[in-house]
């Protein structure tokens, strides 16, 4: 595999696995700089968001990042891209997307119930 690719795929994963760990764990916005909105707006809906919401959101980062992780796995073991590592990846990438589904459904129901959508009056 060659090395860009390589850190990107490990750049995502972990960035995915730990701000999905803090949100599924702490169910809240992160601290300080990078739990801040662009707007004042956007403070106000963050500040309203339930811990569920913080929830459902971290668990997609996490789902995210284990499938970075995993075809990261299968590419560096496989140099050459062989037809078992992208039926395994196949694999992976529709059970990644039959767990991502449901949770970008939810995330989405409770953005319209909280009304933590951008157009939506603080």
């Amino acid at each position: 595999m060659r090395l860009l690719p390589g850190f990107v795929l490990g750049v995502i994963g972990l960035v995915g696995v730990l701000s999905g760990a803090w949100l599924l764990i702490a169910g809240r916005n992160f601290p300080g700089l990078l739990g801040r909105g662009f707007t004042q707006g956007d403070e106000i809906r963050i500040r309203r968001a339930p811990s569920q919401y913080w929830r459902v959101g971290g668990a997609i980062s996490l789902v995210t990042g284990m499938l970075a992780f995993a075809a990261l796995t299968i590419f560096s073991t496989n140099p050459t891209p062989s037809r078992s590592a992208v039926l395994l990846l196949t694999v992976l990438a529709a059970a990644y997307f039959f767990v991502f589904t449901p949770l970008a459904a939810w995330f989405i129901v409770l953005s319209a119930k909280y009304r933590l959508f951008r157009w939506d009056k603080p």
